[in-house]
């Protein structure tokens, strides 16, 4: 059977930016907001689709010569992943951050953006004294005279925390653009033209693609953009083996059902095969899920860990470690490598890490919020040491 052509989790990136639908007026209004200002932020629900505007929408209508884009996440810090992220792009030992961003654009002539996406993890993951580090350097950027501007990109739910830090960068407000939820009709424009460019045919556009639409709403919510992926992915593969030929009918839709915990058994799924692969390596029967909770926090957000971190909380070696986290990114496709550090991976998508968070115990989770509030009380009481 052919594999499935949706991507499921993972978002789009800049040389899918020919097969990414449904955000032309999106991309248009975030690219005017960028040329009047040198720093944006940049929110949305999780699932509407953030990192793919930037990384597939913005290409559409930036000329690669118009823009140097340097993705920084966090890490273990993002103070230390912004200087890692600069270095790479210069020889030398410059320790001053505006210098490097000016060296990098004398370098190319190209104005530089920074993008820093998923930036709420310097509040579900960072301390006090790296934020304010951070949010002191950001201004510093701003300040100099230096062709470099600024994209913070977070969900909405954690904008909150924002306002602690305004005194440091004042016009941290000025420029926002919230990501909306795909309208009804727009997504249904979506999946006809996802359909189309991958071969697939409908046996009625409209009502397929209605159909389609219904089955993944919940309620009178917009559609949830990663479980479209999911739905289509196993409509295709049902499809396939019910016809032989990538053909969606109603019959195919009204056998596969509605939504409902689709992405539930979709990782379960993957766990699943994953611990059968697993079993030649002759690991604990949990491993595969062992594995996996490392890489969600306590309220179900998302981790990034190393090869090394692993094999020590997991007390195996490396290289099991690293066979476990390739069939987890190549096959099972809920974890990615750093496309900068080959031996740290994260979960492809937030729903991934909710997901994970939702398969542990009532007790495990209680211990892991129980840890989190500790850590939390001292960050507070550091805070307060400072003022």
């Amino acid at each position: 059977m052919p594999d499935s052509p949706f991507k499921l989790l993972d978002p789009y990136g800049p040389e899918e930016k020919d097969i990414f639908f449904g955000r032309d007026a999106e991309i248009v209004a975030l690219y005017h907001l960028l040329k009047q200002t040198r720093l944006v932020l940049i929110y949305g629900g999780s699932g509407t689709g953030k990192t793919s505007l930037i990384h597939a929408g913005l290409p559409k209508v930036f000329k690669i010569t118009d823009w140097f884009r340097l993705s920084i996440r966090r890490k273990d810090d993002i103070n230390i992943s912004l200087k890692e992220t600069l270095s790479r792009f210069l020889e030398g030992d410059n320790n001053n951050l505006t210098q490097q961003i000016q060296a990098i654009y004398q370098n190319r002539w190209i104005p530089v953006y920074l993008v820093f996406d998923q930036f709420e993890e310097i509040f579900t993951l960072g301390n006090e004294a790296e934020r304010v580090t951070f949010f002191k350097t950001l201004q510093e950027i701003l300040d100099a005279n230096i062709s470099c501007k600024i994209m913070l990109s977070m969900r909405e739910e954690y904008i909150g925390h924002l306002y602690d830090y305004e005194p440091y960068v004042p016009t941290l407000f000025d420029k926002r653009f919230r990501l909306e939820p795909m309208k009804d009709v727009t997504t249904q424009e979506v999946i006809k033209k996802m359909c189309a460019v991958n071969g697939i045919q409908l046996e009625n556009d409209e009502l397929i693609s209605k159909g389609i639409l219904q089955k993944v709403k919940l309620g009178k919510q917009a559609a949830y953009l990663p479980y479209l992926q999911i739905y289509l992915h196993y409509l295709y593969n049902h499809a396939i083996s019910n016809s032989g030929a990538p053909v969606f009918k109603k019959q195919d839709i009204d056998e596969i059902g509605a939504l409902g915990n689709i992405l539930k058994r979709f990782i379960d799924n993957k766990i699943t095969e994953a611990q059968a692969y697993l079993h030649q390596f002759h690991l604990s029967d949990d491993f595969a899920q062992q594995l996996l909770d490392e890489f969600a926090t306590s309220e179900g957000t998302k981790l990034s860990m190393t090869v090394p971190k692993l094999a020590h909380n997991l007390k195996v070696k490396e290289e099991l470690v690293s066979k476990t986290l390739l069939y987890f990114s190549a096959t099972a496709k809920l974890l990615r490598a750093d496309e900068n550090d080959v031996s740290r991976y994260e979960p492809v998508h937030d729903v991934v890490a909710q997901q994970i968070h939702e398969l542990r115990t009532a007790e495990d989770k209680e211990f892991k919020a129980f840890v989190r509030k500790l850590e939390l009380d001292f960050q507070r009481w550091e805070k307060d040491e400072r003022s």
